[in-house]
């Protein structure tokens, strides 16, 4: 029984100092968490417009207090500029961009450029945080805003983007002659499958299209019929193939014939040719 007695006394004790304890325990400060920085990587980084700029996004984690970093770029080929190497956080702000220029006619077309853009100091640098933003891209198409009138099959004229080959020559691609809409809004039914039309100028102006075949495929169809475009040089139609050309400095014409249901050389058609207009005189 005295076994027993003193258990109970050693436990209330414990209890006793436990609760103690617990009622004086004061917790220790967290040490203040550490401002880092780091690029924000998920930005595009495309190389396809003359003269552009290619803005650098970094990010920080607190925002209680201003903040000012540096930044350097690192660059063999010496086509991009960095415009603002020290960037700087207001208080509130999560962002500062560092800004990248060059020049699109300086590029090469094929070449691979490879650069970077990193924070110049370790201070607020962290391993989850990645301190550069690098970039590796080539010439891209180069954008131009142009209009496109169709004679045939929508009768309309729409704004489109045409793009001009980085190589030096003078193709281009018309992005999207025929959007969904556009097509249903002729009475016609929407397939898909054509991403743009290519063209080439020479230097006398001629234009060429179609590849080898001569045939272009087109979005939609007509009453239940494929739709395509035919070269006039398929109907031995010389006049027709001379009407492919620049009217004007940023005009070009495609003359063609519209056929349905093309297949190894069988086709139906109206037995006329038409033509399309694509301008982008405006953008020179």
């Amino acid at each position: 029984m005295n076994n027993i007695y003193k258990a109970f006394a050693a436990l209330s004790v414990g209890l006793a100092l436990f609760a103690c304890k617990k009622d004086d325990y004061i917790p220790a400060e967290l040490e203040p968490v550490q401002t880092y920085v780091g690029a924000d990587i998920t930005a595009p980084r495309n190389i396809d417009a003359d003269g552009s700029a290619i803005e650098i996004p970094f990010t920080r984690n607190k925002v209680a207090e201003a903040l000012d970093i540096t930044v350097f770029l690192e660059d063999a080929s010496g086509i991009f500029k960095l415009d603002n190497t020290a960037l700087h956080f207001d208080v509130g702000q999560a962002t500062a961009t560092a800004n990248l220029s060059y020049s699109y006619d300086d590029l090469v077309p094929e070449t691979v450029y490879n650069l970077k853009v990193e924070l110049a100091s370790t201070e607020y640098a962290s391993q989850y945080r990645p301190v550069a933003f690098p970039i590796s891209a080539k010439k891209a198409w180069k954008k131009i805003p142009a209009e496109f009138y169709d004679d045939w099959w929508t009768e309309a004229t729409a704004d489109k983007m045409l793009l001009k080959s980085p190589d030096g020559s003078e193709t281009y691609r018309l992005v999207t002659p025929w959007t969904k809409d556009e097509a249903e809004g002729a009475g016609l039914t929407y397939t898909g499958g054509m991403d743009y039309l290519e063209f080439t100028i020479d230097e006398n102006g001629a234009i060429s299209w179609g590849g080898k075949s001569g045939i272009v495929n087109l979005p939609f169809s007509l009453s239940g019929m494929t739709t395509h475009m035919m070269h006039p040089s398929l109907q031995k139609d010389d006049e027709g193939v001379a009407a492919n050309k620049l009217l004007g400095d940023g005009v070009a014409q495609i003359v063609y014939y519209p056929v349905l249901n093309y297949k190894s050389g069988s086709y139906s058609w109206w037995g006329v040719a038409t033509y399309m207009i694509i301008d982008w005189s405006d953008a020179l």
